[in-house]
């Protein structure tokens, strides 16, 4: 019986999990669970991670636990909680394409174009009868996580994609988005690719350009408001699930009770599920004060299932926005989806929504920000992030495919299909 009608997340701001690595599973901080034991009212969008190998003109090469035979992950054998359950109680699933490590990329167009076709056919609502490793199960959208090869093929894959969405006459809606990283703009998902998406889940963490860093989500929003696409800030679920960016659900609270009026926004991206409901700080874990954060409920000052810890101040500064851009307060129909106000020095907009894995492969030194910059500071800062993705030959960020390091004193050991070096980490 389904619940509550989800499959409309870009309509009020979401929270969206990746799910598929087990990244707590590889720092020893927990266990990925079963796909659908995620999609309860905590979580609204769940984000498959990877398909890695194209393998144009044959089947596409999934990295997952289940490998290439995923049928139980989709129609659910036995009694393994699947695609259908997830949607059938109002949640959107999205399938990623890419990843730090794989096969992937297009020559041309034509590749692209071909490409489209196969993905609409095997996960899709396209031609049956071939190779299904979802089963009957059809996604709801595909996600591109690209950090390696060049950005030929992208612009026209997704062309293609739409006009096969169109192609589906049941009425069902589809989606695509992206998880660029938080320099302005992708090394490789450019904004002739990004303008065509619904949404961008954007990584704040791995960068200088982080939350708790010179935050540039005034940069996503000034784009984003123009271009009609929504923006999630993305941040690491636990402290180990990124070489660095997290933050305490305090300083995300201050931080979107400064971003959350944007027209862009669009909530909170999280590497990953494993992590963010392994985490119990707050208790019970941080996925769920994260989904009342989102979804308009205030935090108290105690926690525990039903009343969130939080809401403290932090001295977490905002940038202002850029000179030109313009900061429009919209109206969610989820009760007022605003995070609480709190103490911040500065106000600012900020569009949350990517999630691209592309950065440099060692932390950059995080920008401290004891007051807000002003716009030419702003455009200083983005030149020298810029300048910082392009210094390392745009080599694959380790930090998002592995998106986290192990323990002080242990060693992550990695999970079957990460000794694969075929199969994508997205971790």
């Amino acid at each position: 019986m389904a619940t509550e009608d989800k499959s409309g997340f870009l309509s009020k701001p979401a929270v969206v999990q990746y799910w598929g690595q087990n990244s707590a599973g590889a720092t020893g901080d927990g266990q990925q669970e079963p796909l659908a034991s995620y999609c309860d009212d905590v979580t609204d969008v769940l984000v498959i991670a990877f398909i890695n190998e194209f393998n144009i003109g044959g089947s596409p090469g999934l990295s997952l636990p289940c490998g290439s035979d995923c049928s139980s992950v989709g129609s659910g054998k036995s009694n393994m909680k699947n695609i259908k359950t997830c949607q059938e109680s109002g949640h959107t699933i999205l399938l990623s394409l890419g990843g730090a490590v794989g096969a992937y990329g297009f020559t041309d167009d034509s590749q692209a174009t071909e490409f489209a076709k196969t993905l609409w056919d095997t996960f899709g609502n396209g031609a049956k009868g071939g190779e299904r490793p979802f089963g009957d199960a059809v996604i709801d959208g595909f996600d591109l996580d690209i950090e390696g090869g060049t950005s030929t093929g992208y612009v026209q894959l997704i062309a293609e994609l739409r006009s096969l969405f169109k192609s589906d006459d049941s009425g069902k809606q589809y989606y695509l988005t992206a998880a660029p990283q938080c320099p302005f703009p992708d090394a490789r998902m450019g904004t002739d690719i990004t303008s065509g998406l619904d949404a961008v889940f954007v990584q704040f963490y791995n960068n200088p350009c982080g939350i708790s860093g010179a935050f540039n989500f005034d940069t996503w929003d000034a784009w984003a408001s123009g271009a009609g696409v929504k923006v999630l800030i993305g941040i690491p679920g636990a402290p180990h699930a990124a070489g660095s960016g997290y933050v305490t659900i305090d300083t995300l609270s201050s931080t979107l009770s400064q971003v959350s009026s944007s027209s862009s926004y669009g909530g909170v991206m999280v590497w990953d599920a494993s992590q963010s409901y392994s985490n119990t700080d707050p208790s019970p874990n941080f996925a769920t004060a994260l989904g009342k954060l989102v979804h308009g409920g205030a935090l108290s000052s105690e926690t525990n299932h039903t009343t969130l810890g939080g809401g403290g101040n932090s001295s977490h500064s905002i940038p202002v926005p850029a000179a030109g851009s313009t900061a429009t307060t919209t109206t969610t129909d989820n009760g007022g989806a605003q995070a609480p106000t709190a103490t911040s020095s500065s106000t600012g907009d900020y569009n949350p929504y990517t999630t691209s894995v592309w950065a440099p492969t060692t932390e950059s030194p995080m920008v401290p920000t004891t007051a807000a910059p002003g716009p030419a500071t702003i455009t200083a800062t983005t030149t020298l992030i810029q300048a910082q993705q392009l210094a390392v030959t745009q080599k694959p960020n380790t930090d998002h495919c592995r998106k986290n390091k192990p323990k002080e004193g242990t060693s992550a050991v990695p999970h079957k299909d990460q000794l694969d070096d075929a199969h994508v980490k997205h971790q």
